[in-house]
């Protein structure tokens, strides 16, 4: 499989009130986009969606210094003090004052990186609606499978 992209993940947490942005890129993995539109009964609907394909063993920086990053799970990061060489991924809804977005390529989190503020930009920007991790097959076929609108 070719996965020819790079994007950043950027979760945002809140803890006693006080907002957490953590980005991390993801090297080599694949960002299948579809725009669109799905035809119902209803009439026309948007459906600018996209899934995002990202290996069990990716290799996860942090875009500023090149840090290396482990991957933990939501749980194990809300709990981890320190969030500077772990990352996580996970659906919008999964935790209060959580938010979980992807941007195409790599961003800096010294600019404002809010979602609104990047879609508005223009840039490429999805939000996390679902992530499931597949584990069948050999270790080399485990990955992530992202949702994202």
């Amino acid at each position: 499989m070719v996965l020819p992209h790079d994007v950043t993940v950027i979760a945002v947490t809140e803890t006693n009130g006080v907002e957490e942005r953590n980005a991390t890129l993801l090297h080599g993995v694949l960002l299948d986009s579809h725009a669109g539109g799905v035809i119902y009964k209803s009439g026309i609907q948007s459906s600018d969606d996209a899934t995002l394909y990202v290996p069990a063993a990716v290799e996860a920086t942090d875009p500023s210094s090149g840090q290396a990053k482990t991957y933990k799970s939501l749980d194990q990061y809300l709990n981890t003090p320190s969030k500077a060489d772990i990352w996580t991924i996970f659906a919008n809804g999964k935790q209060s004052g959580c938010d979980c977005y992807i941007v195409k390529g790599k961003i800096d989190l010294r600019e404002k990186t809010d979602y609104a503020t990047l879609r508005k930009n223009g840039v490429e920007v999805y939000r996390v609606k679902s992530c499931d991790y597949r584990d069948y097959g050999s270790k080399r076929l485990h990955h992530w499978q992202v949702g994202l609108q």
